[in-house]
């Protein structure tokens, strides 16, 4: 068996994962102090006692390996022991300070920390991301995982060290997805119950594939006009997901042919392309916050009518009836079918082109799913793109090819 384990903006989410792939059990543990909208400091010991708390909910079974990804880019300034210095620097904190010609998306942060944190800069001995963090407390062995070699630059090398005068022994060596990050050593074996020598296998969500990898696929979809509804169904491993996240422009397929507007997905800008996206996950997030501040994450300059529109077509009037200070009331305590028509209302609200939805129905009965979907579903400004376990009867008009079996 593996444990998987995923450490999110809010929530830390594990599974035990069979050899053949099934998910035999899973758990979200939510960290007692998320960043919220107001993105606060977040300390990096949350990951720690939130995988502490995860283990202790699943199921006791004979672990072969571990496996860990995260949000990113975040880096965590840490002392030799790997404790940290400072609060994590996360991906939705603007602090960055970048260099003209470089890609890293890492570095910029370490220069923003050397320039602004004196003091915390001086004690640093090394800087690690998310997931590299907790598998350092747990193997004592800090590395940087990156799905394949051309996402190096994304990251840091030689070349870039030198461009922001940052010291290469700060950076721990890059390992790729799939090969060993380390193993459980003796102090983790006693503080967190897992067996000493336990491998850890470098895993990261921030691409799909690897070198090693058998590509998932291949999936033909029909041309996304305006209008048009396009489902995928199946069991877990077809790469569902996967196709999503090659849709919002997180990957780049290894083969195949990806446009946007007929020009070829890699050529267009990041910012540009996203800019044309709303993307519903399986496990939406809500920030702590009000409810006005969380539906204006998609549009900032939207109006209060807009706004209940919004809320409106997810199905979610009455629900805002019940909230004690209306649109101003905060967010607490939200089931996960709350949590979903919340993000399905930020997509309505956000009037881009493509949508794109996973799982959308998984925390709804389907009535609900019917009332919630049907406004953005029947948007002909709007193309959506759904994958899920079980056809959705509101997408019925196109099923995605594949020969994934």
């Amino acid at each position: 068996m593996i444990l998987a384990a995923d450490l999110g903006t809010s929530s830390l989410k594990a599974g035990i994962i069979s050899p053949d792939g099934h998910l035999e059990a899973r758990v979200r543990i939510p960290y007692p102090d998320p960043p919220g909208l107001g993105r606060q400091d977040f300390d990096a010991r949350q990951w720690e006692t939130a995988l502490k708390k995860a283990l202790s909910k699943l199921p006791a079974a004979k672990l072969t390996a571990i496996a860990f990804s995260g949000n990113g880019p975040t880096l965590v300034p840490c002392d030799a022991r790997g404790e940290p210095l400072a609060p994590a620097d996360l991906w939705l904190q603007d602090r960055s300070l970048r260099v003209d010609g470089q890609d890293s998306y890492y570095l910029p942060k370490a220069a923003w920390l050397k320039k602004h944190d004196h003091g915390t800069w001086k004690k640093t001995s090394m800087l690690l991301s998310c997931p590299e963090w907790l598998q350092y407390r747990l193997t004592g062995k800090a590395v940087m995982v990156i799905p394949h070699e051309s996402f190096r630059r994304y990251v840091w090398d030689p070349d870039q060290l030198e461009a922001y005068d940052l010291k290469p022994s700060l950076f721990p060596e890059t390992v790729l997805m799939g090969q060993s990050a380390g193993s459980i050593n003796a102090e983790a074996a006693a503080g967190f119950g897992l067996p000493e020598g336990l491998p850890v296998t470098a895993a990261d969500i921030r691409a799909a594939w690897s070198v090693e990898q058998t590509p998932v696929g291949p999936f033909t979809l029909p041309l996304l006009e305006p209008g048009t509804l396009a489902q995928l169904t199946g069991p877990n491993g077809i790469g569902k997901s996967t196709m999503l996240s090659v849709l919002a422009r997180h990957l780049t397929p290894v083969s195949g042919t990806h446009l946007l507007s007929g020009v070829p997905a890699a050529d267009v800008g990041l910012a540009d392309a996203r800019a044309d996206i709303a993307m519903v996950d399986d496990e939406p997030h809500a920030f702590a916050g009000s409810i006005r501040a969380n539906l204006a994450l998609a549009a900032p300059g939207a109006t209060d009518d807009d706004l209940l529109a919004s809320l409106a077509a997810a199905d979610l009037t009455r629900w805002l009836q019940r909230q004690p200070d209306g649109l101003d009331s905060l967010l607490t305590g939200l089931s996960g079918g709350e949590r979903t028509r919340l993000a399905i209302a930020r997509a309505v609200l956000s009037r881009r082109r493509l949508v794109l939805l996973d799982e959308p129905a998984a925390h709804l009965d389907e009535a609900t799913a019917v009332r919630a979907l049907s406004r953005l579903l029947t948007d002909p400004a709007v193309a959506v793109v759904a994958v899920s376990h079980q056809p959705l009867p509101v997408v019925n008009d196109r099923e995605v090819s594949t020969s994934a079996s």
